[in-house]
């Protein structure tokens, strides 16, 4: 049988109020999606007239297409695909409804009849070309950034090949997506968590220039000790350097009342502090690890030798940028509730989405046991 009693987490109802963890400088942030920032930025280029009234036309084709009488084409050889219609939610649509009318062009020009074919002539299908060319780099970098358990490591490297890439084009639709890609780069290093993340990771240590300057590494660094200090409270690590002192011997414990002064009266930076502090500033000078590395794994590892830092660095590189795995969650209730069941209890509905949504997290702890 299932065994759903383990915790994960401390049950804090069942905790005195008085002895709840206190975090004293509280520190709530988060990172706008990239995969949103990138849709905003393709659309604003794809707003500009002459983009939008290219693609304008091209959805004109398709609807052509995939009308009567050449739809049948299409329907009785299955080697080739219909043409497909973008839609306005999603940017990638629109790369994939021009690439498919790319593939498909001999097949096209066959079908379309002499005024059809003099409206689209060798100059349109050059354009076809170039913006299937300029925009591929940002379709793969889309792609990428849905994937699951993605750190800010990963999302920024994805990120600049897709630049690196767009400079390579001798284009002047790959140059305005360059642009509108450096544009919101600001928003994520405006971040202090996601400096953070970057910060940790150990791929990031031997670019040149600096993936972070001399300030954005000081404000890493603040946010890394301020993740710090609230896990230490979290875990019920005292504050003070006193549990580090050594046991009071008898001849002292008639001095209980002068013991109790002097401890109220210490400072409240403990004598750790300024070593993690070392530790973590030491970190850009050790050796860059590959760029396929698991930052996750790599931090696990570390745990032998240093696992204090370890375990905040997991917590800081594991800060979510985007919210793609929040989209699969809509998707999958959209898959549990449907119109032919609308009567699951809003306590059945969660546990199946939540079973739905966590499946490799009970493959791990759970599906070891016995059904």
């Amino acid at each position: 049988m299932l065994d759903f009693s383990r915790e994960l987490l401390p049950n804090y109802d069942e905790i005195p109020e008085n002895d709840l963890p206190v975090i004293v400088e509280p520190n709530l942030t988060g990172v706008r999606c990239a995969a949103h920032d990138i849709q905003l930025s393709v659309n604003d280029v794809f707003k500009q007239k002459t983009v939008a009234k290219f693609l304008a036309k091209v959805r004109k084709l398709v609807k052509t297409l995939r009308s009567q009488p050449y739809v049948n084409t299409f329907r009785k050889d299955n080697s080739k695909n219909l043409p497909k219609l973008d839609g306005d939610t999603r940017w990638g649509s629109s790369y994939e409804m021009v690439n498919r009318i790319k593939e498909l062009q001999p097949c096209i020009l066959e079908l379309l009849p002499a005024n059809l074919q003099k409206e689209y002539n060798e100059k349109f299908w050059q354009t076809v070309d170039r913006f299937v060319q300029s925009t591929f780099p940002l379709y793969i970098l889309t792609k990428r950034i849905q994937e699951e358990s993605l750190t800010c490591g990963t999302m920024y490297l994805c990120w600049k090949e897709c630049c690196l890439e767009l400079a390579e084009i001798r284009d002047p639709l790959a140059k305005q997506l360059l642009e509108a890609l450096q544009k919101r780069q600001g928003m994520w290093f405006d971040n202090p968590a996601f400096l953070a993340a970057l910060f940790v990771d150990p791929r990031m240590h031997e670019f040149d220039p600096p993936v972070l300057s001399a300030n954005q590494k000081e404000i890493a660094v603040r946010h890394i000790m301020v993740t710090w200090k609230s896990l230490r409270t979290l875990k019920g690590t005292s504050s003070t350097a006193a549990s580090s002192s050594p046991t009071p011997s008898t001849s002292t414990e008639s001095f209980a009342r002068v013991a109790k002064l002097l401890t109220n009266n210490r400072q409240d930076k403990p004598s750790d502090v300024g070593e993690m502090e070392k530790r973590i500033r030491k970190l850009p000078l050790e050796i860059s690890a590959p760029l396929d590395a698991d930052v996750i794994r790599y931090w696990e590892a570390r745990k032998r030798i240093d696992k204090e830092l370890a375990e905040v660095a997991i917590i800081v590189s594991q800060l979510p940028c985007t919210q793609v795995s929040v989209e699969r969650t809509f998707n999958g209730l959209g898959q549990i509730l449907t119109k032919t069941r609308m009567r699951l209890g809003s306590l059945s509905l969660s546990t199946i989405l939540f079973v739905k949504a966590n499946g490799k997290l009970f493959e791990e702890h759970y599906f070891q046991y016995d059904l």
